[in-house]
């Protein structure tokens, strides 16, 4: 008789095959599309043969033949089964549906008649509308360009098809194209955020910084709002709503400690379950286990390779430790997934409040080196010279037994009146009564930002 853990492993196991396997017969875009690519491609080559004067449904094919082939595989490419089994799917779609997932429905409602172009800006009011009562998921409305690309090969599909048999149609070919244009030339990342609820509710980040980042970062913030939601069984806009709750409590804190940081992101996860949020390991554990990597590793060579005396093993230990450290970096760093800091949107200028500074550590030493400094600076300065963006060279002297030297005064005279850049200089050594030794490009620049 079979344990009960046995049988609740087994139970799962045959709850998630039959959801795999009925998520994989739904899944029917490549039949779609290789039905749809395969009467177009008939109507082409039947075309391309004909020798009579050609018709406008057989010009337009014939012309942008090629914008057709980049949408069929555009779609393919866009919407894979793994993709495909995070949309969610309607029971009933209904009109003999292709596809059952909720957003080709809404593509189908979207794409126009064969007399009609696509219009985006109604696009846009219709998603708003819809969303009012259900939100749609990340995961839809990226995929909703290559949605309605599929909706539209279907139609353009059925018009050949009745073009060539003699039954009518034609009419619509040249508007299929035209709307196949429309979509690669549409921006859909601002379609994006003007439709999503999700990018709505994080725009109302307390500290005001979320909607003023790159769009690289605000997506990284809205993947992990999708993982989250995947993670939980949550809808994505509760996740994002709790992430900006807790922003709130915090006082007017960032959403971005509570999505990218660990100890924020258990937090957000402890109110989301409604449990104590595991603490995340620290950085001073990583540091431990890495150090204890390097030194049980040291211990096993040093036993794969016995010594009899004490200088033996001592003059041994040195390889067998370096050794080990290597080994453990490059597992580490293998182990490791390296992470993007969060970056802020410049593209149009450096605002007021972010004025920023670009310094030059360096050492005073001798009179002609000062040229060659400040011409470096100044490519730095025509390479990128905005507005709020100051350059400066952030200077010390070289070690000298005295505070002050002669020749200080006579250094700092060269680089006067060097406008537009600054020059920032310390006000001496260390105070070590027995030499005055420079602080060096890291104490420079720590005393600077302070």
């Amino acid at each position: 008789m079979a344990l009960p853990v046995v049988r609740q492993v087994k139970s799962l196991l045959s709850l998630f095959a039959g959801e795999y396997f009925r998520r994989r017969s739904l899944y029917s875009i490549p039949e779609t599309l290789k039905h749809a690519g395969k009467q177009i491609r008939r109507a082409y080559d039947l075309f391309r043969s004909n020798g009579k004067k050609l018709q406008d449904p057989s010009e337009w094919l014939l012309d942008n033949y090629y914008v057709i082939r980049r949408s069929l595989e555009q779609v393919e490419e866009d919407i894979p089964f793994a993709f495909h089994r995070q949309l969610p799917i309607l029971e009933d779609p209904g009109n003999n549906a292709t596809d059952r997932t909720r957003i080709f429905s809404l593509a189908r409602e979207l794409t126009p008649g064969p007399d009609s172009l696509l219009s985006i800006n109604g696009a846009v009011s219709f998603l708003l509308r819809r969303q009012k009562k259900t939100p749609l998921t990340i995961g839809e409305l990226w995929a909703l360009p290559s949605m309605l690309r599929l909706s539209i090969l279907e139609h353009l599909s059925n018009e050949l098809h009745s073009f060539i048999n003699g039954s009518g149609g034609g009419e619509g070919v040249s508007v299929a194209v035209l709307n196949l244009r429309k979509i690669e030339e549409t921006h859909w990342k601002t379609f994006f955020e003007g439709t999503s609820q999700v990018e709505r509710i994080l725009r109302t980040d307390p500290a005001g910084i979320y909607r003023k980042m790159d769009f690289a970062t605000r997506n990284r913030y809205r993947n992990v709002i999708e993982e989250l939601s995947r993670k939980h069984r949550l809808e994505e806009t509760v996740v994002a709503d709790t992430a900006v709750r807790l922003a709130l409590e915090a006082g007017e804190g960032h959403i971005g400690f509570h999505l990218l940081d660990r100890q924020g992101r258990a937090a957000l996860e402890g109110r989301l379950t409604g449990k104590a949020s595991r603490r995340p390991t620290s950085r001073k554990t990583a540091a431990a286990a890495y150090i204890g990597g390097v030194a049980l590793l040291t211990i096993l060579f040093l036993v794969l390779f016995p010594v009899k005396t004490a200088l033996s093993l001592l003059l041994l230990s040195v390889p067998a430790a370096a050794l080990a450290s290597d080994l453990a970096s490059k597992a580490a760093v293998s182990l490791t997934k390296p992470e993007k800091l969060p970056k802020m949107d410049f593209s149009k200028g450096i605002p007021d409040s972010c004025a920023t500074m670009v310094v030059m550590p360096v050492i005073f030493s001798r009179e002609e080196e000062l040229n060659s400094l400040l011409e470096q600076l100044e490519r730095h300065y025509l390479s990128n010279g905005m507005k709020n963006l100051h350059f400066a060279l952030l200077s010390d002297f070289a070690d000298a037994p005295f505070e002050t030297m002669p020749e200080d005064s006579r250094l700092l005279e060269a680089v006067r009146g060097q406008n537009p850049f600054f020059i920032c200089c310390t006000d001496g050594g260390n105070g070590t009564p027995a030499r005055n030794a420079g602080w060096g490009g890291r104490g420079n620049g720590e005393s600077f930002s302070s």
